[in-house]
């Protein structure tokens, strides 16, 4: 067998993450606050009553994704291997 090929591009580039420009941010800070206000009337019947984790899990995303709140720096070294 031979020797696989070796890497062409040596050079790696970093390329900041823009959490905010994902479709699903966007979707969610555009809309989620009308979704909630209309939720009662349109959605309560199918789907049963709003339940507060959805507001805290969507906040905590749109925050996450908000460079601007700062970073967060973690460790891999409590992580079980």
């Amino acid at each position: 067998m031979g020797h696989p090929a070796p890497c062409r591009n040596t050079t790696a580039v970093y390329h900041p993450r823009k959490p905010t420009d994902s479709p699903l941010y966007r979707l969610l800070l555009n809309h989620f606050d009308s979704f909630e206000q209309i939720y009662g009337e349109r959605f309560s019947h199918d789907h049963g009553f709003y339940r507060p984790v959805i507001s805290d899990a969507v906040r905590a995303y749109l925050k996450c994704g908000d460079l601007k709140q700062g970073v967060r720096k973690g460790s891999l070294s409590r992580l079980p291997l």
